[in-house]
């Protein structure tokens, strides 16, 4: 067998290449008979991750590398094409776990909200003086709006601002919309995030907390 010294650098990059191509090659007609029945992107996803997880000594990024290269294709069920492409921008995708939770927030009144324990409170939707839920449900959905469409703080505004003074709602400012806005949209999108590493945890068990370490860092967050 040849050793690397013995190889230059270009034959070396070739070996590499070719014994990748046949791994690779060996990988995918192992998945294809795997992701038989799985129909769909995330049934695909699922079925990989089951895979690798049965074997110990592959780390887990491989498991993303994979399935990130299966993200180019749409799987199509027996009897059709294996794959077609996508054409979907992936900066398009929504964030579907978020949406998902915010939907669920149920309307509640300044008195409800104030009588939810705090463990509960990020799971309903409320507003400050406002009891009636027309007008909960009309500010809900604009922000369900926004996280279905990546809609922006600026079209955000211009949108309540057509309804609030026929709701009785007006003159709270932007500030005030500003701060509605931030809170329920980073409520929503950390909910969905923590969801999705929580279906990662069986092979990403360790989170580590990454404080900015400048004067407003609170003294528990800068252990």
């Amino acid at each position: 067998m040849r050793t690397l010294d013995e190889l230059s650098l270009d034959a070396w990059e070739d070996v590499a290449r070719d014994a990748g191509a046949r791994q690779g090659v060996r990988w995918e007609n192992a998945l294809r008979r795997h992701l038989q029945g799985s129909g769909s992107l995330e049934g695909a996803r699922d079925t990989i991750y089951s895979l690798l997880s049965r074997v110990a000594e592959l780390d887990a990024d491989v498991a993303d590398v994979l399935f990130a290269s299966w993200l180019g294709a749409q799987y199509q069920g027996p009897g059709g094409a294996l794959f077609e492409t996508i054409e979907q921008d992936p900066f398009e995708l929504k964030p579907r776990e978020a949406i998902q939770f915010f939907k669920k927030r149920e309307l509640v009144s300044p008195e409800e909200f104030a009588a939810e324990e705090d463990a509960y409170k990020s799971r309903v939707f409320g507003l400050s003086r406002v009891s009636d839920r027309y007008v909960l449900d009309r500010v809900h959905g604009s922000l369900n709006k926004a996280l279905e469409e990546g809609g922006t703080l600026d079209e955000f505004l211009t949108e309540v601002d057509g309804y609030a003074e026929k709701l009785g709602i007006g003159g709270r400012g932007d500030y005030y919309w500003e701060t509605v806005f931030r809170n329920n949209m980073q409520t929503a999108l950390n909910a969905g995030r923590y969801r999705q590493q929580m279906r990662a945890v069986d092979r990403r068990p360790y989170w580590q907390y990454n404080a900015v370490m400048d004067s407003k860092t609170r003294p528990a967050h800068r252990k």
